[in-house]
């Protein structure tokens, strides 16, 4: 919000072919959170399956200014582990977009759930509020303040499940702001820096020590949505990228 209202044409990020500056983020999160208010939705967790793209992205921090918790679920899941995922979060919302839509709507447990997908309203599922219409309806102009502090969850990230059914371990305000402002520093990572981060931004990797070290130094997070390894020498070179998080 800071940098939006001192720097709104700066650029922030950068997926595909599409650039967006601080300020039309910014403007866009407060339209999710908009959404998210006039669903109902408090200090609670909201389920958020999508692939990277910016409109992830916007849902997170949406979650940030309303004190909500954003819930990450792995775009891979299905079946049984999927369920596990929903009930575990303890979301009473989904907020999906059209590529995991047909995913999230098939657990039996997705029937309870108020689900907000993507895509053509014409094509959605009768019972999936159609979320571009209520994006493109929302007011833009900055949420109050709830009062959220360092210690709240911001988000839930699950375990890969190797070991057993993923589990969700609780992520801080405070613990997220630490990654960004501790990446950066120990990275040197600078405001004319491009951090490209190309896998899921339902872990940790992407989203701590790509978008929240790049958010900390004011400089462009760039992404794609699906991981491919072949297309990442192509994406550093398009995104003029200066420094790559991957392992």
């Amino acid at each position: 919000r800071d940098r939006a209202q001192s720097d709104p044409d700066r650029p922030l990020l950068r997926f595909a072919g599409e650039e967006m500056t601080y300020g039309t983020f910014d403007a866009g999160a407060n339209a999710f959170a908009a959404v998210l208010r006039s669903a109902g939705v408090g200090r609670e967790p909201v389920a958020i399956m999508m692939e990277n793209s910016p409109t992830l992205l916007m849902a997170q921090v949406a979650a940030a200014k309303t004190g909500a918790v954003a819930a990450l679920i792995n775009t891979h899941l299905s079946g049984a582990a999927l369920s596990h995922a929903l009930r575990s979060s303890q979301a009473r919302h989904v907020f999906t977009d059209a590529a995991c839509l047909p995913r999230a709507a098939a657990p039996p447990e997705s029937a309870s759930l108020t689900l907000w997908g993507q895509g053509d309203p014409a094509q959605l599922p009768p019972h999936v509020e159609p979320l571009d219409a209520a994006l493109a309806a929302a007011p833009r102009q900055e949420p109050a303040d709830v009062g959220v502090r360092a210690s709240d969850p911001f988000l839930y990230m699950f375990t890969a499940g190797t070991t057993g059914t993923p589990r969700p371990t609780q992520v801080s305000h405070g613990r997220y702001l630490a990654a960004g402002s501790i990446g950066r520093v120990v990275f040197a990572i600078r405001a004319d820096d491009v951090v490209y981060a190309p896998l899921p931004l339902y872990h940790a990797q992407s989203n701590f020590l790509g978008f929240a070290v790049a958010v900390a130094a004011g400089g462009v997070f760039a992404s794609r949505r699906r991981f491919q390894a072949a297309a990442c020498l192509e994406d550093l070179v398009r995104h003029q990228a200066t420094v790559l998080v991957y392992t």
